[in-house]
C-alpha cells in the first residue's frame, strides 16, 4: 500500500472536495485513523476520539508535515 506526504494527501483531498478518506498514519509505535475531508476552505478532521477538528490547509500541513499516511477506504461526495 502506498504512503503519501501529508503535502500529498493534503492536495489529493483539494482536488477531490467533500470526497471522504478514511486515512491512517503510523508515528513511531502509534497508529491514528482519521476520517477527513476539504471542504473548500477548511479541512474537517475526526480522529480516533470522535472529535472534529476544523483545519486550515497550512495549519494541518505545518501539525502534520513529518507525516506519512495511507489510504484506506474513499468515499465519493455523493455520500454526504
Amino acid at each position: 500500500m502506498k504512503s503519501f506526504s501529508t503535502f500529498q494527501l493534503m492536495e489529493l483531498l483539494k482536488l477531490n472536495k467533500k470526497t471522504i478518506y478514511e486515512v491512517s498514519f503510523v508515528k513511531d509505535e502509534f497508529c491514528a485513523t482519521h476520517i477527513i475531508y476539504f471542504g473548500g476552505k477548511l479541512l474537517y478532521d475526526t480522529g480516533i476520539d470522535s472529535q472534529e477538528v476544523k483545519w486550515k490547509p497550512i495549519d494541518f500541513l505545518n501539525h502534520y508535515k513529518l507525516t506519512y499516511w495511507k489510504i484506506f477506504q474513499i468515499i465519493p461526495p455523493t455520500y454526504i
